[in-house]
């Protein structure tokens, strides 16, 4: 594709291509993005380029140039590009913060960070309008947050048309946008970040639409609401905070939050599983005096990463950094962690804390029945483990080719936005990987995504409502199955395939659902308990089923 910027001709094509979304195409050239319009009538004119060029904040990622076609007619705009960011929606579930090492006080600074964005925008005269949460973006080292889709403000000439109807405020004249809505919307994304849990979401009694809640005042604030265990508690929101939130969602409120503010400490502490309905047994396997980040077993080795450090079989591994990206294992099953350190990729063995002779760039790594894969620019590689001489060595080979900017690495597959089709690549044993479209997929942003043993879960945004789609694919990867839990709210993917081909998946509704992997197969069970909750994570150590919750690890079995 050709286009134009200041009459300088430039070809975009497979190789520049980021994504693409319900206005169009984005593309990328040495820092530089392009968003190329697919429908004429949603084109930007250049007189809101120049309003929107108001805003004085770096966080907000702003339309700078029009792009044209070779007729001269806008097509799109450039902007900044961001590298390596992830979607702020994704912090909202407690697994990938609780796997990343996000803590309170870090949401509470992503929180002032997005307040000031807001602030800025207003000072420019400008409403945000569509203020949701897929609207921004989290740098890698998450200490700083970028709004994105700008093109959609409202400036003092061009009115905004759209919003997210979960960050909709209800008691505000519809079509009229103000700061004080922004406002709102802010609020409940805000929420969201520092609790996991959309404000009006959770279990009531008599009002279960969200429209009811949000029309009644109803929030998590009120006490016949019962909150999933995957939410954090009210209380590491700071108290000024927490009395603005509870004026906001229930007294109508439509005021900027409060200047000051910390965000309370999370601690840690022993937490007795109590059964009971005498479903669910659970045993201790041990307390780790931190909690648990990581766990990775493979033929009777266990591996447990936590936020102050890293225990094989039992034993502290203090010759090793902590909490490692994910862990492989050699034939002879020694554990070989794997790190991500400014963009390379460290391997380690955790027993000896020898490091491996490696040269392999690297924006990402998992693991996968205890092999390596890395993501490497334009190529998929798996780190293959050799022992020879009394030695490891790691062997790096292609896996697959991958569309550098357009693909993401998720836990045990990878996703690719192809063009506006999502392709799933799945590896199932070494020097093997399957690569499908999944067209089930196309119409969702892909927001978590994670394989295990012939079964796909991707939690996926469509319209605004979050949905769980478990893909089962059968032995040849060729056909699979689907099964839509539609609006599941954002309490992410935490589900195993046991040996004995049971997948066993916590739900957002803190009960065990067990269904059959095989493509096809029958049966779906729900197991509830009051030791369950959306706070435990979910591993497996062969046909065992094992469960995390804060310091400590569990071996479950369904009585």
């Amino acid at each position: 594709m050709k286009v134009f910027v200041d009459g300088k001709g430039l070809n975009l094509g497979k190789r520049d291509f980021v994504a693409q979304g319900g206005e169009g195409s984005v593309y990328m050239r040495r820092g530089t993005a392009y968003k190329v319009y697919s429908n004429a009538a949603q084109r930007i004119p250049a007189g809101k380029i120049q309003e929107l060029s108001a805003i004085n904040d770096p966080r907000v990622v702003k339309p700078e140039k029009a792009l044209t076609d070779a007729s001269g007619q806008t097509i799109g705009y450039t902007m900044r590009f961001i590298d390596g960011a992830t979607a702020l929606c994704r912090l909202f579930t407690r697994s990938f913060r609780e796997r990343e090492g996000i803590d309170p006080a870090m949401m509470f600074s992503l929180v002032g960070k997005l307040r000031e964005g807001v602030e800025a925008v207003h000072a420019a005269g400008i409403q945000i309008v569509d203020l949701n949460e897929l609207n921004f973006l989290v740098a890698k080292d998450y200490d700083d947050v970028y709004f994105i889709d700008v093109d959609s403000y409202q400036t003092p000439r061009y009115p905004a048309t759209a919003i997210m109807d979960s960050v909709r405020d209800r008691h505000a004249k519809p079509g009229i946008f103000s700061e004080a809505t922004d406002w709102f919307s802010f609020a409940v994304v805000s929420f969201q970040m520092q609790i996991g849990i959309h404000p009006y979401k959770g279990k009531h009694p008599q009002l279960r639409a969200l429209d009811q809640r949000m029309q009644s005042n109803v929030s998590v604030f009120d006490p016949e609401v019962r909150v999933p265990r995957s939410a954090y508690p009210l209380d590491v929101i700071p108290e000024a905070w927490r009395g603005w939130y509870r004026a906001v969602f229930e007294a109508g409120e439509r005021t900027p939050p409060p200047i000051s503010g910390k965000a309370a400490v999370a601690v840690t502490g022993p937490i007795e599983l109590v059964s009971g309905s005498g479903a669910v047994e659970a045993v201790e396997i041990g307390a780790f005096g931190g909690r648990v980040r990581g766990v990775w077993a493979r033929s009777g080795r266990l591996v447990v990463a936590t936020e102050r450090g890293l225990f094989v079989d039992g034993r502290a591994c203090t010759c090793v950094p902590p909490a490692p990206a994910a862990v492989g294992f050699t034939p002879s099953n020694r554990p070989i962690g794997a790190y991500l350190r400014r963009g390379r990729l460290e391997l380690v063995d955790l027993l000896s804390g020898a490091r491996l002779a490696l040269e392999l760039a690297a924006d990402a790594v998992t693991s996968v029945e205890g092999r390596l894969y890395a993501k490497s620019g334009e190529r998929l590689a798996e780190v293959q483990l050799h022992e020879l001489g009394g030695k490891t060595v790691a062997a790096p080979r292609l896996a697959a080719n991958v569309m550098a900017h357009a693909t993401r690495l998720y836990s045990g597959c990878i996703i690719q936005d192809l063009l506006g089709a999502t392709w799933v690549g799945l590896f199932p044993r070494s020097g093997v990987t399957h690569q499908q479209h999944l067209r089930e997929l196309d119409d969702y942003q892909v927001i978590d995504a994670r394989y295990d043993s012939g079964v796909l879960m991707v939690l996926g945004v469509k319209a605004g409502r979050w949905d769980r789609l478990v893909v089962r694919f059968a032995s040849d990867f060729q056909s699979w199955d689907l099964r839509v839990v539609e609006d599941v709210g954002t309490g992410g993917l935490n589900f195993v395939t046991l040996d004995s081909g049971v997948t066993v998946c916590l739900t957002e509704a803190d009960e065990l659902e067990l269904s059959p992997a095989s493509k096809g197969a029958a049966g779906v069970k729900w197991v509830q308990d009051a030791a369950l909750g959306g706070d435990m994570v979910l591993s497996r150590e062969g046909g065992r089923l094992l469960a995390a919750r804060g310091d400590r690890l569990y071996r479950l079995a369904m009585k």
